[in-house]
């Protein structure tokens, strides 16, 4: 009765499951993988931004760096920290395409050098875009003099190897300390998100909000691509359930007029 699973649309089907099935669970683990990063990102936030503020040179240690910078450890990512010394100008003080509430702005950066000389890349704020991409923002200079700064250590991200023919000279697409920082310098392998400046910072300068830390719907996915491989193998089945049973129906239809012609006969 089943052997037209051997006939080639039902060969073809029976491929097609066996790709798919693999593909959907792949693709559940794939996004259940995403939901465990997410859960620990949050974690870390959460427990380090709970831990007491403390200064900067008690946590991470200056060096000469080289890129790609490795990511601060887990221990040390948004730890509350605090910092004295000078800023320094930039060449490059703005990072592009950063969002805020939905507008589209730019990171202001700028090398901040320590009581201890070593230098701590500072991100002092978001500002909105103006004008066409081409047009950098006008941000008033940082605070001169000594400063104290409280903040949070962020990971240095990976610095694009080109930029688009519309870049000036003072935009960038990462915070990468390394692109920020002058050479020859001992340099902190990270970068300050500053929340409270003393004396204050400009105040077109938007603080950095901390990342919501919702669970996003990676489980959901999940779930839904585990479904998809249940209905794809439950789908074969009864197809194929559905397909024997009118190989059946036929068979009995065909079986009723040969028993009436012998009955006349």
């Amino acid at each position: 009765m089943y052997r037209f699973l051997l006939t080639k649309r039902w060969i073809g089907l029976a491929l097609l499951v066996i790709v798919l099935v693999p593909t959907f669970l792949l693709l559940a683990r794939w996004q259940w993988h995403r939901h465990l990063t997410r859960a620990t990102y949050n974690s870390a936030v959460t427990d380090n931004q709970a831990r007491a503020t403390v200064p900067l040179e008690q946590i991470l240690l200056p060096a000469t760096l080289t890129d790609p910078v490795p990511a601060l450890p887990r221990a040390d990512l948004w730890r509350n920290v605090t910092v004295t010394g000078t800023y320094l100008p930039t060449p490059r003080p703005y990072v592009r395409r950063r969002t805020l509430n939905l507008s589209n702005g730019f990171w202001v950066i700028a090398p901040f050098v320590t009581d201890t000389g070593a230098i701590i890349v500072v991100n002092r704020g978001w500002v909105p875009a103006v004008g066409g991409p081409a047009t950098s923002p006008s941000v008033p200079a940082p605070p001169t003099g000594q400063v104290t700064l409280a903040g949070r250590l962020r990971s240095s991200e990976r610095g694009a190897t080109g930029f688009p023919a519309d870049t000036p000279p003072d935009q960038t697409l990462a915070l990468d300390v390394t692109q920020t920082a002058p050479s020859g310098k001992l340099v902190f392998p990270g970068y300050l998100e500053v929340t409270t400046s003393s004396p204050a910072d400009s105040a077109v300068l938007t603080p950095i909000p901390l990342p919501e830390l919702d669970a996003g719907p990676h489980v959901g996915y999940a779930a839904e691509w585990v479904a998809f491989a249940i209905l794809a193998i439950a789908g074969y089945f009864i197809l194929a359930r559905k397909e024997l049973q009118n190989i059946r129906s036929a068979q009995a239809t065909s079986a009723v007029p040969s028993a009436a012609v012998d009955a006349a006969g």
